[in-house]
């Protein structure tokens, strides 16, 4: 039983050529290669369109190539450097028809023998009536005879092939079971069929990336073994060295053709955190990756709440080659609060968005705790480790994350030897619980407390509190009690009223002293207690200065005698 065929609707270009059910190929878009194509089939229907129009609506069929240049089971059917060479209209042998032209034209001046090209591959001869006047027999023609034959092409497809051939010989699965479309084979057999048709397409893919490889290796190598190289990379780091090669090998690249190593793409993340403005300015000058390509690299690092090991490796490496003193750190802990928001990861296939501590818990997260390694003689800080919790962090918790990031930083070498934190009640307690278990351990052991702090694996961590945070501490409780202290052996008191009294004294004149100083600054109503300017300004230099020279004035001794010493 014989199988179905496909008939084409495009005719063969080909002249004499009837065939209807080999697949068709369009002209190549090589300008050489075309015109060979053109020569070999010697068309003069073609000889009227232009190169577009030729590679746009013309065909040549299966039957005129040879069988080294077809490619089975491919969509483009022949290979790159195939040019029609089979039944093709075929030019008389030169030195037979030469003769004939002679002994005709010696017989009958008047005629002329022409050659007629016939669909089949038969010769036959026409004579043609050209005018008494014109001289065959000395040819006078534009050009020569002999120069005009070699034009004609050959029958023989050995006399026509040009191109080295750079493709393999390809052997198509199909042929082999005398099969020419897929749709006829078994779904077993498709099956089959499409797996191998992936591994080839596979190994074509990876092939390629080879040779691509080895070209960007021998550039490389001729590169770095050229004395310019040498030179020039002599004077700069490492750093600047792989900017400069990226700019060299990017820059001439479309913008969404660059591609960038994973060094490339952490120097660049390091400009973008330290000022998006200075990132956006670098980015039009210089090639660079894209915003969006290095968030998506920092969204592949592995961070989770609580102590992240993985941070810690990699602060153990940049430790190891610190000095003893630079290796001294305190730990800075804070938290604040953060608008509810649940969100599902994908990539984790888990809840973002709830009390996560020691453990998740299903409540919804509206804290976020942070701590993180600040050096004390090297200005160097790393975050260390956060946690989400449903209002503020309990103690106990807080207590036990302080032990276990101290005790980490220990078995890395970094010596932790403060912590520093606001005064918040629950960083209070968990400091005071870490107090109260270093003078029980003490007691127990029978040891003299004499530590300022606490101890973690027997090593002192002396507890402060923030500077600013304590200001406001002091204006706070200023602002609700009388602060009594002594100087000179004399007891003094100073009381918020003479910030008050000197506010209103400031305030009577148009042309003030204090100009900065506001309702805000004085009054409990109007003030922000959270905010650090508004205390910082009312304890400056300028206000304790005024004061004290108010104070020496007979008329308002009474109001700032005491509370400019208070400064």
């Amino acid at each position: 039983m014989d199988l179905p065929t496909i008939k084409y609707k495009n005719k063969c270009s080909v002249p004499g050529c009837n065939d209807k059910v080999s697949k068709r190929h369009r002209f190549p878009k090589q300008e050489g290669l075309l015109q060979q194509w053109l020569h070999a089939i010697q068309s003069p229907k073609l000889a009227n369109y232009n190169a577009a129009y030729i590679r746009r609506s013309c065909f040549v069929c299966s039957q005129h190539f040879s069988q080294e240049y077809l490619l089975y089971g491919t969509r483009k059917g022949i290979t790159e450097d195939a040019v029609p060479s089979l039944n093709l209209p075929v030019a008389p042998d030169v030195a037979s028809i030469v003769p004939q032209v002679e002994d005709h034209v010696t017989e009958n001046p008047s005629q002329v023998c022409s050659f007629i090209n016939e669909p089949s591959t038969s010769r036959s001869l026409q004579v043609i009536p050209i005018p008494e006047n014109l001289k065959i027999a000395n040819l006078d023609c534009p050009l020569p005879l002999q120069q005009s034959l070699e034009n004609i092409p050959s029958s023989h497809p050995q006399q026509i092939k040009s191109l080295p051939l750079c493709i393999k010989k390809r052997r198509s699965i199909l042929e082999q079971i005398n099969v020419t479309r897929t749709k006829f084979l078994s779904p077993r057999c498709k099956k089959l069929y499409s797996m191998q048709i992936r591994e080839i397409v596979k190994t074509a893919k990876m092939q390629s990336k080879i040779n691509d490889f080895k070209t960007r290796l021998r550039n490389a190598e001729v590169m770095i073994n050229s004395p310019t190289h040498l030179k020039f990379f002599e004077t700069v780091n490492k750093t600047t060295e792989m900017f400069i090669l990226q700019q060299v090998r990017t820059q001439k690249q479309p913008p969404h053709g660059r591609r960038f190593s994973l060094d490339e793409k952490i120097f660049a993340l390091t400009l973008l955190k330290a000022g998006p403005k200075v990132f956006r300015l670098l980015s039009k000058i210089f090639s660079m990756p894209s915003r969006k390509t290095l968030l998506n690299v920092l969204n592949k690092l592995p961070l989770r709440p609580g102590i992240n090991k993985q941070l810690f490796r990699s602060l153990e490496c940049v430790v190891a080659s610190m000095e003893e003193n630079q290796k001294i750190a305190a730990l800075v802990f804070d938290e604040m609060a953060i608008s509810p928001s649940v969100t599902y990861n994908s990539s984790l296939k888990c809840v973002d968005g709830l009390e996560h501590c020691e453990q998740r818990s299903p409540r919804i997260a509206t804290y976020a705790n942070v701590f993180m390694l600040k050096g004390l003689y090297r200005q160097w800080k790393q975050p260390l480790a956060f946690t989400f919790s449903s209002g503020p962090i309990k103690s106990v918790l807080l207590k036990t994350m302080i032990k276990k990031i101290i005790e980490e930083c220990q078995v890395i070498g970094v010596e932790v030897i403060a912590t520093i934190c606001d005064q918040g009640a629950a960083n209070r307690a968990a400091i005071n619980s870490l107090l109260r278990d270093t003078a029980e351990y003490l007691q127990t052991q029978g040891i003299e407390n004499r530590y300022h702090g606490f101890l973690i694996k027997k090593q002192e961590v002396v507890p402060l509190y923030d500077v600013p945070h304590l200001f406001k501490g002091i204006r706070n409780n200023l602002m609700k009690y009388n602060a009594r202290f002594t100087q000179n052996d004399v007891i003094k008191v100073a009381k918020w009223e003479h910030i008050e009294k000197f506010y209103l004294l400031d305030t009577m004149d148009p042309t003030r002293l204090c100009v900065k100083l506001t309702d805000a600054h004085i009054y409990a109503k109007h003030m922000n207690k959270m905010k650090v300017s508004l205390m910082t300004q009312v304890f400056s230099w300028n206000v304790g200065s005024l004061m004290k020279r108010i104070s020496q004035w007979s008329t308002s001794r009474s109001v700032c005698a005491s509370f400019h010493h208070f400064y």
